[in-house]
C-alpha cells in the first residue's frame, strides 16, 4: 500500500504533466492570438509569431519565438475582473508600469512559462530571462534598454525609496498569502486570477501555486502566523506607507475629481519612479481587488454560485466593510493615488472605472478609518 507521501508525490508529478501539456497548448495558440500577445498595446503580427513558434518546435529556429531586440514580460494573464485592474499581481503592475513610464515597446506572453527560478513575473531579451523585478529594472537601465528612473533623486530620497522598497515586498508577501493560501479564496483566485486557463486547470494550478507559496511563507515564518497578527502587520505598514504618500501632496482633502490633473508622485518628483512603480501596483491590489474581493463575498452572502464580481457600480458603495480581508487601514489619500496614476499610465484599464466608483472605494475608505478610531 502506498505511503502518503508517495501518493503526495504522484499527485505532483501528475499535476505537473497536466500543466506542461496545457502551457504547450496555450503557448501554440498565444501565438497565433493578437490578444494574449501584445507589443505595447498593439497586436504582435500573428503570423510572424507563428511561424517563429512552427520553426522552434520543428528545431529549425532558435528557442525565442519573439521578435529580436524586444522586452518580454512574462506574466500572469489579464485578469476576468474588471475594475481597471491591468493584473492581480503586484511584481506584474510593478514592472509594466515601469515599462510603460520608460516609454519601451515591449511584449506580454500570458503563457505562465516561469523562469529558470521557477518564478513568474520575469523578462527575457533575446532570449536572455531577467527574473525578479528589481533586478529585471537594475538590468533594462544597465544595458541602456530603459532610462533611468531614479537619476534624480539624491542620496537621501534614495534611501528612503530602498527602505519603501523593501516595505512594499513585505506587503507583497503578505497578500501573497491572502490571495493564495487562505482556503476561502480559492474560488476567487481561480476564477480571476486564472480566469484564462481551461477550468479543469485551475484548481490544479491553484493546488499547485498554493503548496510551493505554503512551504516558502512557512520557512520564512510569515505562515506561522494567525491570521490577526497578519492583519496586524498589513495595518502598520500600511499605516507608513500612508504617511509617505501623505507627505507627496496633491491627495488632500484637496482633491478634486471633476478637475483633470497630473498625479503627484511619492518623492516629489515631476515623473514616477521606481518606487511610484511598485507603490501602484501593491495599491491597486488593495484599493480595486481587494473591494472586488468583498463584492464577490457579498454576492456569495446574497445566494449567488458565482464569484466572479460584478462590473464597478452593480453593487452598493460607500458603505462599511467588515471583511477582514480587505486591509483597514487603506485610507482615501490611497484611493485618489491608483486612481491619478492609473489614469495616466493605464488609460486602456481606468476608463472602465466610473468617478462615482472611486467616489464610492474612498468613502469606504473613510469608514474604515473611522472604525479604526472608535
Amino acid at each position: 500500500m502506498p505511503t502518503a507521501a508517495a501518493a503526495a508525490a504522484a499527485v505532483s508529478l501528475a499535476a505537473w504533466a497536466a500543466v506542461l501539456v496545457w502551457r504547450r497548448r496555450w503557448r501554440a495558440a498565444a501565438t497565433a492570438d493578437p490578444a494574449t500577445t501584445t507589443i505595447s498595446g498593439a497586436p504582435m503580427p500573428s503570423a510572424t509569431a507563428a511561424a517563429a513558434e512552427a520553426a522552434r518546435r520543428a528545431g529549425r529556429g532558435p528557442s525565442n519565438p519573439f521578435p529580436p531586440d524586444t522586452v518580454v514580460l512574462h506574466c500572469f494573464p489579464r485578469p476576468t475582473l474588471g475594475w481597471g485592474l491591468a493584473s492581480m499581481s503586484p511584481y506584474v503592475l510593478k514592472l509594466e508600469t515601469y515599462l510603460r513610464v520608460s516609454g519601451v515597446p515591449y511584449i506580454l506572453d500570458h503563457t505562465i512559462s516561469p523562469s529558470f527560478k521557477g518564478a513568474t513575473p520575469y523578462i527575457s531579451y533575446n532570449g536572455v530571462q531577467i527574473p525578479d523585478s528589481y533586478f529585471a529594472i537594475q538590468w533594462l537601465e544597465e544595458k541602456g534598454i530603459t532610462k533611468k528612473l531614479d537619476e534624480s533623486l539624491d542620496a537621501s530620497k534614495s534611501g528612503v525609496a530602498e527602505a519603501y522598497r523593501m516595505l512594499v515586498v513585505n506587503l507583497c508577501d503578505l497578500l501573497s498569502i491572502w490571495n493564495w493560501i487562505a482556503p476561502k479564496n480559492a474560488p476567487f483566485i481561480q476564477q480571476t486570477l486564472l480566469g484564462g486557463a481551461p477550468s479543469f486547470m485551475k484548481p490544479i494550478i491553484h493546488w499547485m501555486v498554493r503548496r510551493k507559496a505554503l512551504k516558502r511563507y512557512k520557512l520564512s515564518g510569515h505562515a506561522r502566523h494567525s491570521r490577526a497578527e497578519l492583519l496586524s502587520l498589513a495595518d502598520r505598514q500600511l499605516d507608513a506607507l500612508a504617511a509617505l504618500l501623505g507627505s507627496s501632496g496633491g491627495y488632500g482633502e484637496a482633491y478634486n475629481y471633476d478637475r483633470d490633473q497630473e498625479p503627484s508622485y511619492i518623492l516629489g518628483t515631476s515623473a514616477p519612479t521606481t518606487l511610484d512603480c511598485a507603490v501602484f501596483g501593491l495599491l491597486c491590489q488593495f484599493v480595486l481587488a481587494g473591494n472586488a474581493r468583498v463584492h464577490a463575498a457579498a454576492l456569495a452572502a446574497a445566494g449567488s454560485d458565482s464569484a466572479k464580481p460584478p462590473p464597478p457600480g452593480q453593487l452598493p458603495l460607500g458603505e462599511p466593510k467588515a471583511d477582514v480581508e480587505v486591509a483597514r487601514a487603506i485610507t482615501p489619500a490611497m484611493v485618489r493615488y491608483v486612481r491619478q496614476v492609473g489614469r495616466k499610465w493605464f488609460p486602456d484599464f481606468a476608463a472602465g472605472v466610473s468617478d462615482e466608483t472611486w467616489r464610492g472605494l474612498e468613502a469606504d475608505a473613510r469608514a474604515a478609518q473611522a472604525s479604526r478610531r472608535r
